[in-house]
């Protein structure tokens, strides 16, 4: 019985860092996941090759317009994004 409750402890604690995963992150990860380059997510998004790497970094903080963009870009839903701050 305890070593279920340990395995239920490791869980409860690899879903709490699931979640709280910054917006960098999450940008960072969905771009891998969908296969596009820093490059092209720059182009797309109308941003500079730099700004990407400061934004997954989370050396800076996208804005509003960014965020619309990244979202729709990444096929996720800005919430999505920001929840991440609300949760860290």
């Amino acid at each position: 019985m305890q070593l279920d409750m340990s395995k239920e402890i490791h869980h409860s604690c690899h879903m709490s860092k699931t979640q709280t995963m910054t917006i960098g992150q999450k940008v960072r990860s969905r771009r891998e996941a969908l296969d596009i380059s820093r490059e092209r997510l720059a182009a797309r998004a109308e941003m500079s090759v730099s700004t990407v790497i400061r934004l997954e970094r989370d050396d800076q903080v996208p804005n509003v317009r960014y965020l619309a963009r990244l979202a729709e870009i990444l096929d996720m839903p800005v919430a999505e994004l920001l929840s991440a701050v609300a949760a860290s």
